[in-house]
């Protein structure tokens, strides 16, 4: 069986990861192509088939979506970037805390709509153009996610920084650094590997995201952007011989931020003091990320339901909510079939409800 797939968007975003980008789905609506969550049906190309309609049968095929080739690119890319006036680039650069200069050395353009931005191969090849609206960021159709590298990129005078994004690359390179950006966290690791082997960098400085813990699937938390920084270092300690680690401070979100908030020379000095990357600071690192992640773990339903129930002060009337919250979970677990946590989640919201009501 051949199924068309759907590209995933803002307004219907993958079932599995929520997500708006790179995924599909089927347009039977039997199937999910996530190329972030695993599953048991890997698919040829990349990501996993999760089957919505509860059937065991093979995931139905992949009919690729088509791809503009190089060429198309690399010529709307030119016409994007022919299209650029002074003033409103002047005002783009202006509201993203960015100069002309490095926004120009990144390529970019503006396509009536939205301000671009090519995405390129190790090669240096145009595979993708980033479009970038005042909400949100898109792909031009047919686009691959690719790297964000300047013109003139000078590897000899100092430190290559990794960055994420467009916007913290122009940063780096308002900072007077070389720089690459990767598309997103966990992203473009290949590539990043393929340019690094042809460039043989002798020092890169990997620059982390501070961003805010995001809840996934199981209930746990990440950091993706430090995540995808210390994934780096561990893909590369070995194959750079001077390898560095740079976090902004706390409160700070990105190297874009960073430098609106304390300008270059605060940046450059960090980068001097900036740690190398070893196994035993690796090690370090994780752990204090791990036991970032287990503080900010959004405790279970049962014991969000204890510590509702430790404000209520008569103990029979907290007896009889516990009982209720319990009850009502194990009715709907055993009675309507539902996953324990889902069960749970449901009582809680009944128990928060009761509470609300008996208090003061």
């Amino acid at each position: 069986m051949t199924a068309s797939w759907i590209r995933v968007s803002f307004r219907h975003r993958c079932p599995i990861c929520d997500r708006p980008d790179w995924c599909g789905v089927a347009g039977d609506g039997t199937a999910a192509h996530c190329m972030r969550v695993r599953s048991d049906r890997p698919v040829e190309k990349g990501g996993w088939v999760h089957r919505l309609d509860g059937s065991q049968t093979p995931p139905p095929a992949t009919t690729p979506a088509p791809k503009l080739g190089t060429p198309a690119l690399t010529e709307l890319t030119q016409r994007f970037s022919a299209a650029v006036t002074p003033t409103p680039l002047k005002v783009f650069s202006r509201d993203m805390g960015l100069t002309i200069d490095a926004i120009t050395r990144l390529g970019v353009g503006h396509d009536g709509e939205a301000w671009t931005f090519p995405m390129k191969d190790a090669t240096g090849s145009i595979i993708g153009i980033q479009r970038r609206l005042p909400d949100r960021k898109l792909m031009v159709k047919g686009s691959r996610l690719g790297l964000f590298i300047p013109t003139n990129l000078d590897i000899t005078t100092g430190p290559m920084l990794l960055c994420e994004g467009m916007s913290d690359t122009a940063a780096a390179l308002d900072c007077g650094y070389a720089a690459v950006g990767l598309p997103a966290a966990g992203q473009g690791f290949e590539l990043v590997a393929d340019l690094l082997h042809r460039l043989h960098p002798p020092h890169v400085l990997i620059v982390s995201d501070l961003d805010e813990p995001k809840s996934i699937l199981n209930g746990d938390v990440k950091f993706p952007g430090m995540e995808s920084a210390l994934k780096l270092c561990e893909r590369f300690m070995q194959s750079i011989p001077d390898l560095h680690f740079l976090l902004p401070p706390d409160g700070v979100k990105d190297l874009r931020a960073w430098l609106r908030e304390s300008g270059p020379d605060a940046i450059r000095a960090a980068v001097e003091k900036s740690p190398k990357v070893h196994r035993a600071w690796l090690n370090g690192v994780w752990r204090e990320y791990h036991h970032n992640q287990e503080m900010c773990r959004t405790p279970d339903w049962a014991k969000q339901a204890a510590a509702l129930l430790a404000n209520i002060e008569d103990d029979e009337q907290r007896a009889g909510l516990r009982y209720r919250f319990e009850e009502r979970a194990g009715i709907c677990e055993h009675e309507a079939g539902l996953p324990r946590d889902e069960a749970e989640r449901i009582a809680f919201e009944e128990l928060h409800a009761a509470v609300l009501e008996i208090s003061p």
